[in-house]
């Protein structure tokens, strides 16, 4: 959403207002300080809606920004962890497909189910994310603390297999 877009929405008498695909402005809030200044005047994370499924606790795992999901989380972000978005990944999972470990702690810690998935969405566990997406690191740390490595989900290979293609 661009400047003006984002300028229009914050102009709305509500904001916790949706725009057009269902995203309200704490969606788009990419900075600690903006998020927290929509919080401070009525913003909740629980209002968030986009037709895409991105919330702003998606985006925040995805980059690993800990902070912003610290400040989310202390919001009411919880009713968002096993969320999907777009193509079936959960916070956990976005986290895991950029190879955000410091992000993933964070989320499990909070709650966050490691094998959770979307079968609607035809999405994969954040161990399968982290293999498609080839981070090693992330995955061999999702690995250690108990994903299951011979979950298939759909006609996806288990991430045992996916594991193995990487050893040859």
């Amino acid at each position: 959403m661009g400047a003006s877009a984002l300028r229009a929405l914050a102009e709305d008498s509500d904001i916790r207002a949706r725009d057009a695909r269902g995203g309200t402005l704490l969606t788009y809030a990419r900075k600690v300080e903006l998020a927290r200044r929509l919080l401070a005047v009525g913003a909740r994370v629980e209002d968030e809606a986009p037709e895409d499924g991105s919330t702003s606790v998606h985006w925040a795992a995805e980059r690993g920004d800990v902070p912003l999901l610290e400040l989310l989380f202390t919001a009411g972000a919880e009713s968002v962890l096993e969320k999907a978005d777009f193509v079936g990944r959960t916070p956990l999972a976005c986290a895991a497909s950029t190879g955000q470990i410091e992000a993933m702690s964070f989320l499990l810690r909070r709650g966050a189910a490691i094998d959770a998935w979307c079968p609607i969405r035809k999405g994969v566990t954040a161990l399968h994310e982290a293999c498609f997406c080839e981070q090693r690191g992330a995955a061999d740390w999702l690995w250690r603390r108990g994903a299951d490595p011979d979950l298939a989900v759909g006609l996806n290979s288990s991430p045992r297999e996916l594991r193995e293609d990487w050893f040859g």
